[in-house]
């Protein structure tokens, strides 16, 4: 091809469309490659005879946009917290949030299952500390000696192994520094809860001593694992 030349193919399957003409520009000293430049008329169904270079709607769109400046004071310099519905007013450039309903009932035993929480209360109000330490909404927490339940409402950007170790974990480095040697079962169980049911559970776990009274913690166990249809092999449900 000669420097300068335009080129042009026409597209016979489709006659209609127009032609795509690409041109060269001179060649000088200077020139460290070819560049190439598409020209299309602009309006397809009234194309001009010398053609136009091609700009897409929303290259149109985007250059209209560019010419229309924001009134002075008009612009947001910083994004509020907004919290409350009344303070959302004029505001419209707000970022959607994640809201769930993510309520989970956990439960865990000490290691063999041992009577080793001297002080129950004391280990609630430590769990409910680590639980608001680590912004996870814990509603109540109940049991007895020898083991926990906890029902939080498990924040969209936490998963429940993580939240779990961290309650597990904190609260039993709290125990073994109040001078008893202290673990925990190596898993648990966690059961998803509907917002119908959050304030059975509540109750339930509220009752634990009384509920306790008439049967243990492995009956207590194997029975909610029946009831929430989850699988499991009896020798090794408990850590």
């Amino acid at each position: 091809r000669k420097p300068g030349r335009s080129i042009c193919w026409r597209r016979p399957w489709r006659q209609r469309s127009p032609p795509l003409r690409l041109t060269t520009p001179p060649l000088g000293f200077a020139t460290v490659g070819i560049y190439y430049r598409i020209q299309l008329p602009r309006n397809r169904s009234k194309a001009s005879a010398s053609g136009a270079e091609y700009e897409s709607p929303p290259f149109q769109r985007w250059e209209g946009a560019k010419k229309e400046s924001s009134p002075s004071g008009t612009a947001q310099a910083s994004v509020p917290d907004v919290t409350e519905p009344a303070d959302s007013h004029g505001y419209h450039d707000a970022m959607p949030h994640a809201l769930t309903s993510n309520l989970v009932h956990c439960v865990f035993s000490t290691k063999d299952r041992a009577n080793s929480i001297a002080e129950p209360q004391s280990l609630w109000r430590f769990l409910a500390g680590v639980a608001r330490a680590k912004n996870i909404p814990l509603i109540i927490a109940g049991g007895t000696p020898n083991h926990v339940h906890l029902l939080i409402a498990l924040p969209a950007a936490t998963c429940l192994a993580k939240a779990v170790q961290d309650l597990k974990g904190n609260s039993s480095r709290w125990m073994n520094q109040q001078g008893s040697a202290f673990a925990w079962q190596e898993g648990y169980g966690a059961f998803s809860v509907s917002a119908s049911n959050k304030q059975a559970v509540t109750d339930y776990i509220a009752e634990q001593p009384r509920h306790h009274e008439k049967r243990s913690f492995e009956q207590e166990f194997t029975a909610m694992l029946r009831h929430s249809g989850v699988a499991y092999d009896p020798r090794f449900i408990f850590g």
